[in-house]
C-alpha cells in the first residue's frame, strides 16, 4: 500500500547536521564510496528539511503524495499526505526516544497512534544501520543521472539470496536526499517511488507539518504499544535467514462478512525488505485454503497450521514470502490467536 510506503522518514537531528554526521559528506564527491552514499542518504532523510510531490507506480498503478519534513532542535516531523483515494494523512514525530505515528481518516473521523513504528521507504528507505543492510545486499555504484531536476547519483543494491528484491537508488548529490529509487527482480521493475518536484535548501515553517484537519471530536484508536509473548501464545517464530523479528503485537482484522479475526501480526525486517506476518484463528479466518499471489514487488502466502492460519505479504520474491509463512510454528495444541486494537 502506497501509504506504507512513503510513511516514516526523519531521525531526531539538529538542523544543519546532516552533512557533519556522514563520514561520507568530508569526501569529495566523486570519491565516495557506495557505504558512504547510503550514510549520507540516511543521515539527509533524517537531518534535511524537504517538502515535495512523491508518485508511486506499481504495474499499471499510480498514486501520489505531498511529503514534507522539518527538523529543528531535536525534534523531527514529517507529514505525508495522500492525494489519490481517501483522504488521509500521516504525520510523525521523533523527539530523543519518543516515536509516534498519528493517521489521520477525515471520512471515518478516525486518528489511529502509533508508537515505535518502523521506520521504511520513501525517502528514509531504511532505519537500521548501513551495515545491518550491506549484510545482505551488495552495494555498487553507477552513473549520475538526473532526478526531478537534480544531479543524482545512482546506487544498486543486489540481494545476496533469493530471499529478497534487488534495488536501484538515484540519491542527490548535493543534500544526500533520496530522490528515487526502484524494486527490481532479475533485472525487471516491480515498482518505483520518486519526486516529482522537490523543494530543498530553505527551513519549514511550523505549518508545513501540522495536521490538515482539527481533530476535535474524533474517535482515538491507540494501536498496541508493547510486544506481546509469542511463545505464551503457543507460537514458535523463527525468521528467514537475514530477517530478524522487530514486532509482535495483537491484531483484530476484519473479515469479507464484516465479522471481526482475532489475529497476531509479526514484523520481519532484513532492514530494508520487510514481511508482514498474520496468524489468524483458523476457525474465523476468511482463508480456509493454502494459496500465493503476487502484485508488482508485493508477494503473499497463506498456508494453514494446526489451529491457525498463517498469511506472510510483503516485498519481497514468492520465495522470500514462503520461507516467511513457514517460519510460524505450532507449540501445542493450546496455540491460538490473541486479537486486539487496530484493524
Amino acid at each position: 500500500m502506497f501509504g506504507l510506503a512513503l510513511i516514516l522518514g526523519g531521525l531526531a537531528l539538529a538542523p544543519g547536521r546532516a552533512a557533519e554526521a556522514t563520514t561520507g559528506a568530508g569526501v569529495e564527491v566523486a570519491q565516495r564510496t557506495a557505504e558512504q552514499w547510503l550514510r549520507l542518504m540516511q543521515d539527509a532523510a533524517r537531518g534535511v528539511d524537504y517538502e515535495g510531490t512523491a508518485v508511486h507506480q506499481r504495474e499499471q498503478q499510480m498514486r501520489s503524495a505531498h511529503i514534507a519534513h522539518r527538523a529543528a532542535q531535536g525534534v523531527s516531523v514529517q507529514r505525508v499526505q495522500m492525494l489519490d483515494g481517501e483522504a488521509m494523512e500521516f504525520i510523525r514525530r521523533r523527539s530523543g526516544t519518543q516515536d509516534e505515528v498519528q493517521c489521520l481518516m477525515p471520512g471515518r473521523k478516525l486518528v489511529t497512534v502509533r508508537q515505535r513504528a518502523v521506520e521504511t521507504r520513501f525517502p528514509t528507505l531504511f532505519g537500521k544501520p548501513v551495515e545491518v543492510v550491506l549484510r545482505n545486499y551488495t552495494a555498487s555504484l553507477g552513473p549520475v543521472e538526473r532526478v526531478a531536476g537534480r544531479a543524482a547519483q545512482v546506487l544498486d543494491l543486489a540481494p545476496r539470496d533469493r530471499l529478497r528484491h534487488a534495488y536501484r537508488l538515484w540519491i542527490d548529490r548535493d543534500s544526500g536526499l533520496l530522490l528515487r529509487f526502484q524494486v527490481l527482480q532479475d533485472g525487471h521493475l516491480l515498482e518505483q517511488t520518486a519526486f516529482s518536484e522537490l523543494r530543498l535548501g530553505m527551513k519549514l515553517p511550523v505549518r508545513a507539518v501540522a495536521p490538515s484537519w482539527t481533530t476535535q471530536g474524533w474517535a482515538v484508536e491507540r494501536l498496541p504499544p508493547e510486544d506481546l509473548d509469542l511463545q505464551s501464545r503457543g507460537w514458535l517464530a523463527v525468521p528467514p535467514a537475514g530477517f530478524m523479528l522487530v514486532r509482535a503485537v495483537p491484531r483484530t482484522l476484519t473479515g469479507p462478512d464484516g465479522k471481526d479475526v482475532p489475529a497476531i501480526q509479526l514484523l520481519y525486517s532484513d532492514g530494508l525488505a520487510h514481511i508482514s506476518v498474520f496468524i489468524e484463528d483458523a476457525a474465523a479466518s476468511p482463508h480456509q485454503a493454502d494459496g500465493e499471489m503476487r502484485a508488482g514487488a508485493m508477494s503473499a502466502v497463506t498456508r494453514r497450521a494446526g489451529p491457525g492460519v498463517i498469511t506472510a505479504v510483503g516485498e519481497v520474491p514468492p520465495a522470500g514470502a514462503r520461507a516467511a509463512a513457514q517460519s510460524i510454528q505450532t507449540r501445542g495444541p493450546g496455540a491460538a490467536p490473541s486479537g486486539g486494537s487496530g484493524k
